[in-house]
């Protein structure tokens, strides 16, 4: 789309996968033939195709089926296996970290330029720039933090009187269809995750003008005292 390059990683049903797509390209990439690089699988090329894109698999059963890619991949599940480390987090969030780093590396580091782009209009276009800045046309203005950091959020009083700023461990980034930022970030509440249970470790949704984030000389990681 306007000759930028975007990339996200999908294997589901074919519903899942067009509304991956749909989230994913915005409204920019509905209705246009973007061009969509993929693999062999049926659900994804079908997917593509139902949106209008014009997909580009790679050859059955071949291996490597993009380098770039590959290798891109294999350096986010690096960094997430780090970011378990650090984080505190436990096996069964893996979602959140993977979608943390996805977004982090989009956001915070610079866009590959690859060698067939070297003293082309490309090279220029990425220089300097992250990601989703060439992704979008702007760089990212959200809030740059670690996952698994200590927060303070605001939370509707329990009863009548009570404190509002509830502590809460950060999680990332809440985007927007089509790579929107609004100033949106993901808290997971402290106090839900010391009870144990699975299902109130999930992420809700705050602006972060009604987070405390303190200073990075303050930072703690309260999960790693709980494992």
């Amino acid at each position: 789309v306007d000759r930028r390059q975007r990339q996200m990683c999908i294997r589901d049903s074919f519903n899942n996968n067009v509304k991956a797509m749909k989230h994913f390209g915005g409204r920019r990439c509905i209705g246009t033939s973007a061009f969509c690089k993929c693999d062999d699988a049926a659900e994804v090329k079908d997917a593509a195709e139902h949106l209008g894109w014009i997909p580009s698999p790679s050859l059955p059963r071949e291996w490597p089926h993009n380098t770039h890619c590959e290798r891109d991949i294999g350096i986010s599940k690096d960094l997430a296996g780090a970011a378990f480390e650090t984080s505190g987090f436990p096996d069964y969030a893996w979602p959140i970290i993977l979608e943390y780093i996805a977004q982090a590396r989009t956001f915070f580091s610079d866009a590959p330029i690859y060698p067939y782009e070297i003293g082309t209009p490309h090279e220029e276009a990425k220089k300097g720039k992250s990601r989703y800045e060439v992704a979008t046309g702007h760089p990212f203005t959200g809030v740059e933090y670690p996952i698994g950091a200590l927060v303070n959020y605001r939370k509707k009083a329990s009863v009548p009187g009570g404190s509002r700023s509830v502590p809460g461990i950060f999680a990332g980034w809440r985007l927007e269809p089509g790579l929107v930022h609004r100033g949106v970030v993901r808290i997971i509440d402290l106090e839900g995750i010391k009870t144990g249970k699975k299902e109130l470790f999930r992420p809700l949704d705050y602006r972060a003008d009604e987070v405390i984030f303190p200073a990075v000389a303050d930072l703690t990681f309260p999960l790693l005292s709980l494992i």
